[in-house]
């Protein structure tokens, strides 16, 4: 195989990372979310200030990916839409959204913001189309997804 083309790293180099993707959308956030994001930020900025002045390779990937995440969880803080208490008896941000589908299986989200979302803890982004389609909707009604 020829390695003409081939990029020669330096084995001592620390790795490059591509930055986070920054959603054009609104940042809407929970109280919660934002909470969150603002102490795994903080615990990011701590773990990095444990790791400065170690030459270790391992040490200097680690410090490159935690400067790209200090990086892009700063900007979500500065941008974020904190949005308090939702209004009753309509589909908003913030709300837990219960719904059955044609099989009579029930499902329960609470609609979120975008670095929130976590399906495995019920959570989906605002902007998912699930979540587009409950939007505004008053309690009570039925909805039906166009195909």
């Amino acid at each position: 195989m020829s390695r003409a083309f081939v990029k020669e790293s330096e084995p001592d180099a620390p790795v490059e990372l591509p930055e986070r993707p920054v959603s054009s959308l609104r940042n809407l956030m929970t109280p919660e979310g934002y909470e969150s994001m603002r102490s795994l930020y903080q615990g990011l900025q701590d773990e990095l200030d444990q790791l400065s002045g170690i030459e270790e390779i391992t040490a200097r990937n680690r410090r490159a990916e935690l400067q790209r995440d200090i990086r892009y969880y700063g900007i979500r803080l500065q941008s974020a839409e904190v949005v308090g208490a939702p209004i009753p008896n309509t589909v908003r941000f913030g709300h837990w959204v219960s719904f059955t589908d044609e099989h009579k299986k029930i499902y329960c989200f609470q609609l979120v913001g975008e670095d929130e979302a976590d399906a495995a803890q019920q959570k989906i982004s605002w902007a998912s189309p699930l979540a587009k389609i409950l939007i505004r909707r008053e309690k009570g009604r039925s909805v039906v997804p166009p195909l």
